[in-house]
């Protein structure tokens, strides 16, 4: 694997478990639904898979025993850049 996939596929799931950890504490309803209507608008199942997700894969969330992972446009562009990644750039989504 290439370290820019070891380093794309850390981040994606640092960044998958610390938003599962949210689950269930909605203290901001009206951002969800933003959320919400943005990512379905948007039609993330047309999103790239995120590296090492190529496929459904196995989960141990209380949701569902498999995920599916989705990147937008800008993150994949942000995990293409030899640049660190400090943080997600604007507009990135990843579901």
């Amino acid at each position: 694997m290439q370290a820019l996939g070891v380093r794309a596929s850390a981040l994606l799931v640092a960044t998958c478990a610390t938003a599962l950890t949210g689950c269930g504490d909605d203290q901001a309803p009206e951002a969800a639904a933003e959320l919400w209507a943005r990512i379905q608008e948007e039609d993330y199942r047309g999103f790239a898979r995120a590296p090492g997700y190529d496929s459904r894969q196995p989960a141990a969330a209380p949701h569902s025993d498999f995920v599916d992972i989705y990147v937008n446009d800008v993150v994949t562009m942000a995990l293409k850049s030899s640049e660190p990644i400090v943080a997600w750039p604007t507009g990135s989504l990843i579901v």
